[in-house]
């Protein structure tokens, strides 16, 4: 190898190395204040997986609050164009969109969830219960003014009562009509302006299911 050559050679490997140097420890610096990490695959983007919890877009869930959130997911629906590769996606109050490809892998507010932490056992175990799902589809069709923060229905905007029944509509036309049956701790069916029966609700408002 030429003199010249040899130099330029040695200069490319130390710019090399300085970039990656200096980008550890940018990475180490920046992360310092995290502790517990599962594993270095649980360090990703805008996604800190710990063993108590986990920080999306810097803000810190407990395993619990988490699991409190996904409770209160929106199905979105999918367009054309991305259902060949997501076989789901949820809107997440506080987190944002989580996706789910059709491979299985999980996507969190853009970075993929290393299988087999404690979030990907979460989300995976949440999308096995049909009921859990079913209830997240129910809510994407019930119009955000009458939700409330938690993602059920805000009882107490329905105050119109309709005459000759146990009935009450909301401004928009929507209706709780009351559930004589009551199974499952059903009280009232939610139908929309055209008298659909949409979801049904606990005493309080809770979404239970179609």
């Amino acid at each position: 190898m030429k003199k010249k050559n040899y130099k330029k050679y040695l200069a490319g490997i130390l710019v090399c190395v300085m970039v990656a140097s200096t980008s550890a420890t940018a990475f180490a610096e920046s992360n310092s204040k995290y502790t517990n990490v599962e594993n270095a695959s649980d360090v990703a983007g805008n996604v800190i997986i710990t063993n108590d919890g986990v920080t999306i877009n810097g803000v810190y869930y407990t395993k619990a609050e988490f699991e409190s959130l996904l409770n209160k997911a929106v199905k979105i629906e999918t367009p054309q164009t991305r259902a060949a590769i997501a076989a789901g996606i949820y809107f997440i109050p506080g987190i944002g969109q989580i996706a789910i490809a059709a491979t299985g892998a999980i996507v969190v507010a853009g970075v993929a969830v290393a299988a087999g932490s404690w979030l990907y056992d979460t989300i995976t175990n949440w999308l096995s219960d049909s009921t859990a799902r079913e209830i997240a589809e129910v809510r994407a069709k019930i119009p955000s003014r009458i939700r409330d923060e938690n993602g059920d229905v805000d009882l107490g905007q329905f105050d119109q009562k309709v005459s000759g029944k146990t009935a009450y509509k909301e401004k928009g036309g929507w209706m709780i009509d009351k559930d004589n049956a009551g199974h499952g701790g059903r009280k009232w069916k939610l139908k929309d302006k055209s008298g659909n029966r949409v979801a049904s609700l606990g005493e309080n408002g809770e979404i239970l299911g179609k």
